[in-house]
Parts: structure tokens; sequence; C-alpha cells
């Protein structure tokens, strides 16, 4: 169940860290993220259990996965992983 939690968490990490136009994303965004990447949120101490979550698995989701560049306006090549 711990791995099943954690796969679900980094979907809801993706779908934030690609800042899907879905009304739970901009909330979580407008919130937590502060004009802030996603990738570079910290979690703080008075973030809801959710938000502590969805932050956990930034590594998994850093670690399995990368950006298609394509003409580069929405990423950044320095923090990102990307690929050609």
């Amino acid at each position: 169940m711990a791995d099943f939690n954690r796969v679900l968490l980094a979907k809801l990490a993706w779908k934030l860290a690609c800042n899907e136009n879905r009304p739970w994303v901009k909330l979580l965004h407008y919130k937590y993220c502060n004009n802030l990447d996603f990738w570079e949120v910290q979690a703080k101490p008075s973030d809801s259990l959710v938000w502590k979550g969805i932050l956990s698995v930034k590594d998994l989701v850093l670690r399995d996965s990368c950006f298609l560049v394509g003409d580069g306006t929405s990423i950044d090549v320095w923090k990102h992983p990307w690929i050609l």
C-alpha cells in the first residue's frame, strides 16, 4: 500500500510539475508555490499533509522523468531534467 500511495502522489506531482490546466493545480500553485517553480518549493511545517506528501515524491518524479525542450519557453534548462 505504501508503494501504491507513492505512485498516486507522484502522479499528482507530475500534474503540478507540468502545470496542467486544472482548478486544483492552479489552487495548489497559488497556495504553496508563491511565484516559485514547483521543483524549487520546500515543505514548511504549516503545509497540509497532502502537499507534504506530494513534495516527498519530487525526487521520484525528477529521477524517473524528463522534459522535451521544444522551443525552450516552458523549461529552465539549468534546473529541470531535459533531453533534446
